[in-house]
This record gives C-alpha cells, structure tokens and sequence, in this order.
C-alpha cells in the first residue's frame, strides 16, 4: 500500500501569525472544536494564545490551576476550550476582554473538586472550579452499577466533551458576577450577592435605595422570574419549589438563567458551546425558550448597566 507523505509545514512567523498555527487552525482545530462549539471558530481565536499566560493577558484571569491527573494534553485542551467559551461568553456580555475576569477570577481544572458538583464557584477566592472529565473505568463502573447500556464510543475525545464540568461555564460565571458586583461595584450592607443574602430562599421583593440601581434591577428581574405581570405565580416558580432549597435559592435560581440566557443569545448568533452551557438538571429546573425571551430585555438592561460599570 503506497502511504501519502505527511505534511511538514514549516514555522515561519509572518505578520503576528506563523504559518505552523495557520496550518494546525485551518487542518485540525476546526474539526476537532466542532464537538464543542457550534459554527466556525470565533473571532479574535488564535492557537498562541491557548497558554496560561495568553489566556490571563487576554481575559484579566488572576490564575490558572491544574490537578494532578491533568496531563499535558488535557492542558491544552481546557486552555483551547477556555479561550473559545471566553471569546463565545464575550460575544454576548460585550465587556472589553480584560474585563470578563477583573483580574480576580481565577480558574480550576479538575484541582479543587467539592463533592457531588460537576464545577462550583467559591465566593470569597473567586475561583471557578471544573471537574476533570471521567476515566474510562470509572464510567463503565458507573454504567454497570445503573445498568446502563456501554456506549461504544468512551474514548477520551467524547468523555472530554461529556463527562465532568464541561457545560457549567457559564453557570458558575454567573455566580461570579452575581457575586463580584455586589461585593466590589456596588456593595450593600446584608446582600452578598446582587440577589441578595447568600443561601436565601426568599421570594419578598426587595426595594433598594436609588444609590443602588444595580441590585434593583437584579431584584426586578428575580420578581419576573417567579411571578408574571398579574402577581401571580409563574409555571416555572410552581414547578421547582416543589424540590430542595438548594434548587429555589436565589442564586442558583439566577445563575441557570444567565446560563439559559446565554445559550439563547449565541444561538441567535447561530452558536452553541457546550463548555458554556450543557443541561445537567432535570427539565423542569429551567426556564422554557419562551420563559426566557420574556426576560431577555430585563437581562439584557442589568447586564448593559454593569458593563458600563466593569470596562
């Protein structure tokens, strides 16, 4: 069998890009993101900067951090994935890049794990964690205890893409947000988060005084979230206070819609991403597409407000 010879590019720096990147951005990461994101790769993409040190520059991030099972590969591959999720997240948010950290968040990788969750954001360090995707035997140890049926495909390629915190993104930055801007744009005494005392459960409306116009708009659209233009209850308020506190907090409550918020957005850019956003509850722990368009405008306000406040 006669072999095809393999391409040798040479890395020849040319105006900003060498042509070693142009070759692996045009012949491989395109096909290879396409399991994650949704559409060409975004603007402003380039493979120099999936380092630590490109994606802090870029993106204000205070710090990266790895666990010890995350091997070199799996480095570069989160880096990738980070850069494309900022630049997608950004796409929406319209902050300088600079700004979407603060120079304050820092991120994990599959290094400060909490049991039971998938990524969570710890308030006070900044820090976004995401859990390291699954091994193989664990997953088929997983499968055989749920008697699920052993997909065929368990290469490291797809657990990558679906297993571990992949899809929490923009849930946890969220949290972030909700967080920095109550503590550091605009603090109120009693309230850690815009929405409001941590872990509350709550569903009084909360007034504001004019010097705090950031958490009102915050509690408007909390009230819009649970109640609809008549007072009453809305499906979505009747169908999760049924569950744990946990699910009826208002941060969580907050944080799966600017989750859902951004899906919806980058799908009118005709994008997905599944490191930003990938449904990890039952159905109904969501907003429908047309419960969200409803509050997109009120989203859409808070959020041009603290962009005005962080660039």
């Amino acid at each position: 069998m006669r072999h095809q010879p393999i391409e040798k590019p040479l890395d020849t720096y040319i105006d900003g890009e060498s042509r070693l990147e142009t070759y692996w951005e045009h012949k491989e990461l395109q096909d290879s993101f396409k399991k994650i994101v949704k559409g060409n790769l975004p603007k402003g993409f380039k493979v120099s900067n999936n380092t630590i040190e490109g994606i802090i520059e870029n993106f204000g991030i205070r710090g990266i951090q790895f666990g010890n099972w995350v091997t070199l590969e799996d480095k570069y591959n989160y880096l990738a994935a980070l850069q494309l999720s900022m630049l997608d997240l950004n796409s929406v948010l319209k902050f300088t890049q600079p700004a979407l950290g603060q120079g304050l968040l820092a991120l994990s990788f599959g290094a400060r794990g909490k049991s039971s969750a998938l990524a969570h954001f710890e308030p006070g360090n900044f820090v976004i964690n995401t859990t390291r995707y699954k091994r193989e035997d664990v997953l088929l140890k997983e499968m055989a205890l749920n008697k699920r049926p052993v997909r065929v495909d368990l290469s490291k390629e797809w657990r990558f893409v679906n297993t571990g915190g992949i899809g929490s993104f923009a849930h946890e930055y969220g949290h972030f947000l909700d967080y920095y801007v109550s503590n550091l744009i605009e603090p109120v005494k009693g309230a850690d988060f815009l929405t409001g005392p941590w872990g509350s459960v709550s569903t009084r409306k909360i007034e504001y005084p004019d010097k705090y116009p950031l958490h009102q708009l915050a509690e408007n659209l909390f009230q819009n979230i649970i109640f609809d233009e008549n007072g009453k209850e809305t499906r979505y308020r009747k169908m999760i206070k049924t569950e744990g506190s946990y699910i009826n907090m208002r941060q969580e409550i907050f944080a799966r819609m600017f989750e859902q918020y951004i899906f919806y957005k980058l799908r009118q850019l005709k994008r997905s991403n599944k490191f930003l956003s990938k449904k990890k509850y039952n159905d109904w722990y969501y907003l429908k597409t047309s419960e969200i368009k409803r509050l997109v405008p009120l989203i859409d306000q808070l959020m041009d407000e603290i962009r005005k406040r962080v660039n």
